[in-house]
């Protein structure tokens, strides 16, 4: 403002002109100074935005890999079905191990059983089983679903149930509908997709 006063008798026709463009830009300024805008609402975090639900950090080895691959020890299960009884062989012909210490944490929980099964040698399937509060497991499982087949092909869903495949591999989550007081019991179980298999 002082230049606009300070302005010549060869520049008074420009010098409002000049003066209000001096006050636009100093208006501007004060508009766009930093710090100054108010903060956006904080959108809630998608479930998907909690690494601990994505269902690929149970897988502990690829799949079709062997036993020594493994990132730690494990000890032998023996599971017998009736078929499989009298022949002496595991259950579908599986040999299942569960880990010596530690397993994966999944949607923020520690799981109750977590089992990885050979078939020939070979990592076959990979369980996994956890808890959940009674009285929010639907929405619970509602919400995870919506995460696991935010990068996965939708194979079957429906209150209970949420299946999914992504490349070679398929997931098969399911709820336990017999519900505890407390907790009802939410399982996982990972193995190669049967559509993908020669």
């Amino acid at each position: 403002m002082i230049a606009c006063i300070a302005a010549g008798r060869g520049l008074y026709r420009l010098a409002p002109l000049a003066c209000a463009v001096s006050v636009a830009a100093a208006m501007a300024g004060c508009t766009n100074a930093p710090g100054r805008a108010a903060p956006a609402a904080a959108a809630p975090l998608p479930a998907s935005a909690d690494p601990s639900v994505d269902w690929h950090g149970l897988i502990a080895a690829p799949l079709d890999s062997t036993l020594k691959d493994l990132p730690f020890a494990v000890h032998e299960l023996l599971q017998f079905s009736e078929e499989t009884r009298a022949a002496g062989e595991p259950s579908g012909g599986e040999e299942c191990y569960r880990p010596g210490q530690g397993t994966p944490r999944f949607v923020d929980r520690e799981l109750d059983d977590y089992v990885l099964c050979y078939r020939r040698d070979r990592l076959a399937r990979i369980e996994a089983d956890l808890h959940v509060e009674t009285a929010d497991a639907d929405a619970l499982f509602a919400r995870y679903c919506d995460a696991w087949l935010e990068n996965s092909t939708l194979v079957a869903r429906d209150g209970a149930n949420c299946r999914g495949r992504a490349g070679q591999i398929a997931f098969d989550a399911r709820l336990d509908e017999d519900r505890g007081e407390s907790t009802t019991s939410m399982s996982m179980i990972i193995s190669k997709d049967p559509d993908s298999m020669p």
